[in-house]
């Protein structure tokens, strides 16, 4: 889960709501997690708030991108996606990409010595 403190995800959920930068419906949600973090709840409590707001939001942005039939649906619906992963990143609970372990690099292939010709 989240690594980062209760008021510093209830300050991000804040300006988001403040700035009108959320939409309507995850705005709703994300004063309800301030609200909480206000009123002292335990992380546990913050978290299991938080990743059920942030679910929400991508069931929400994927169904309207499911259901967007014209070019200006589309890039709207596209433009939530991105907003709903800018917002999941913000809150740490974006995945962390697996870096490739290291390939050892291979030795140069030598070239087969001919056969020796009998003489």
């Amino acid at each position: 889960m989240s690594r980062i403190h209760p008021q510093t995800i209830a300050r991000h959920l804040a300006v988001g709501v403040a700035t009108g930068a959320l939409p309507t419906d995850i705005a709703d949600d994300a004063e309800n997690v301030v609200t909480m973090v206000d009123a002292g709840a335990p992380r546990r409590r913050v978290d299991g708030a938080v990743q059920a707001l942030v679910s929400a939001a991508w069931i929400r942005a994927g169904r309207e991108t499911a259901s967007a039939s014209k070019p200006k649906e589309i890039r709207a619906a596209i433009t939530r996606l991105q907003g709903v992963a800018e917002l999941e990143k913000q809150l740490g609970l974006a995945p962390v990409a697996a870096e490739p372990a290291e390939q050892p690099v291979p030795e140069p292939a030598t070239a087969p010595e001919p056969p020796a010709d009998p003489v």
